[in-house]
């Protein structure tokens, strides 16, 4: 882990991985013999992007990383010369080939595809036939046209090769599409065409495809990580929900481990984390990797993301619950241990629209896990309250609005900070009957990773959250009545 708190860093972190040099980005996922393995974008120094280098982790129980050697490092002269950009990895045979963008020219131009070997995942060696493959028609073909982010896949008619490429003569800012490829055994190639052209895009990045039984999930990154589904006229479409999480967890890609599938992104940070202008300075590329997720395609096609089981190894205790409302408007009761109802708008001359409680002191490092029943006149709009003071002048909301169907990520703050209070946000999936809703949130000091119903994530960065000693975690309840139902927390550390 890292700590650097120079003009560079992203934000502090505890459990998070972000290697001691450089920033997190673009992971490619790889299990072996119970070996997670993370390949990753990094940049050490002051290179930047044209000394983007194949960095690499393992990791036996998805908490403990392990640093090894880099894969792959620019070749001067070669077709990499300014970068070793993303790729993916693949197992083929009793050895492995490693996918890769090799970028031949200055500010990311001549894109190629290219390929490496190894017979350890350790030790790797270039393909003499690089660059595999050149642009073609029907994409662009000149010298600053997009031609990365190589993905294999295994089928059952081989290998399929995706690739993020412009669509020659489009309108730049929609020329974005998934170039297809389709071989047999990885030495031939044969074009497809086009797999997937959104039309609202200038950029289809780090593409991946999932596959159970007749479905197929389809992810690709631009404004975060979209999700398509393949209907049954063939093409692929929008998804409920659309997007995988919030637009600054990116570049995800998974990997099948046993009889489940792992997904893995990073997180992007800020310019200047410290203090409230943090929430509003500029995001930079690359940061730390997300927590290690599970991806499951749904028997009704759905793709649903939820925390891997194995985090439960950070537990360390289990945090004591001390509800106590911070204002004397709205009802807070407690119905049972770990059980309250929170009432806004109530009658009464001090009773207001919104109504806060609190539920417990909230460490640096932590896990909540909060069940909210769904009433029929119950609050339609609620939330967790994360990091707060008890004045309720700093920390965030993580507010869910079942009738607009958005899970937002706001700023408290309303006497200091009268621009939009919102910071990022996503869709939550299309309701129906249900009866009872889970809230599971994941703080690491300035990353905050939430899940609803281990259906759907949001990601966000946090740099203004209360001092030591008075730093709470909550509910909110808008016009109306909150149940909750039951309420656990846990302080989290790598350290036993």
């Amino acid at each position: 882990m890292s700590d650097d708190d120079g003009p560079e860093a992203t934000g502090r972190v505890g459990w998070h991985y972000r290697p001691e040099r450089g920033l997190f980005g673009d992971p490619k996922p790889l299990h072996w013999q119970g070996v997670t393995h993370v390949f990753f974008q990094n940049s050490p120094g002051n290179g930047g992007f044209e000394a983007m280098r194949w960095a690499h982790v393992a990791s036996r129980d998805l908490v403990h990383w392990e640093r090894l050697p880099d894969a792959l490092v620019p070749e001067p002269g070669g077709c990499d010369a300014y970068g070793c950009w993303t790729g993916s990895v693949v197992r083929v045979g009793d050895g492995f080939q490693l996918f890769y963008t090799g970028v031949g020219g200055p500010d990311g131009q001549r894109q190629t595809v290219c390929r490496a070997f190894s017979d350890d995942l350790v030790h790797w060696r270039r393909d003499p036939a690089n660059p595999l493959l050149l642009p073609s028609a029907p994409f662009a073909r000149g010298p600053r046209a997009a031609w990365r982010d190589p993905q294999v896949v295994r089928a059952d008619d081989g290998y399929h090769l995706l690739l993020t490429a412009d669509l020659e003569g489009a309108p730049a800012a929609v020329r974005g599409v998934l170039a297809h490829f389709r071989s047999p055994d990885l030495q031939r190639f044969e074009p497809r065409g086009v797999l997937y052209y959104p039309g609202d895009v200038h950029r289809c990045e780090c593409p991946d495809l999932l596959r159970a039984g007749e479905h197929e999930v389809l992810l690709y990154s631009d404004f975060g990580v979209q999700v398509r589904r393949r209907s049954a006229d063939g093409r692929f479409r929008v998804a409920d929900p659309p997007q995988l999480d919030d637009f600054r967890f990116y570049a995800a890609k998974t990997t099948a481990a046993e009889r489940r599938r792992l997904l893995f992104g990073f997180l992007f940070g800020r310019r200047a984390p410290a203090g409230p202008t943090g929430d509003s300075s500029p995001w930079e590329w690359g940061g730390v990797m997300a927590l290690p997720r599970e991806a499951e395609v749904a028997a009704d096609g759905t793709l649903r993301v939820r925390p891997a089981p194995e985090l439960a190894a950070l537990r360390r205790e289990a945090l004591q619950l001390e509800p106590a409302p911070p204002a004397p408007h709205g009802g807070w009761h407690e119905e049972a241990a770990g059980a309250w109802t929170l009432t806004a708008g109530a009658d009464g001359p001090a009773s207001a629209e919104v109504a806060y409680g609190l539920v417990g002191r909230l460490p640096a490092e932590a896990e909540l896990d909060v069940e909210v029943g769904l009433e029929a006149e119950g609050a339609r709009r609620f939330g967790l309250l994360v990091g707060c003071d008890r004045g309720l002048t700093r920390g965030y909301a993580l507010e869910v609005d079942l009738e607009r169907g958005w899970l937002t990520l706001r700023r408290l703050l309303p006497e200091t900070n009268p621009a939009d209070l919102g910071l990022q946000r996503v869709a939550l999936p299309t309701r129906r009957d249900d009866r009872r809703l889970r809230l599971r949130v994941f703080l690491d000091h300035s990353v905050l990773e939430a899940f609803v119903d281990d259906r759907v994530s949001l990601s966000g960065r946090l740099y203004d959250l209360g001092d030591e000693g008075d730093r709470w975690w909550g509910a909110l309840a808008r016009d109306g009545r909150l149940r909750l139902d039951a309420a656990r927390a846990w302080r989290l550390s790598l350290q036993p």
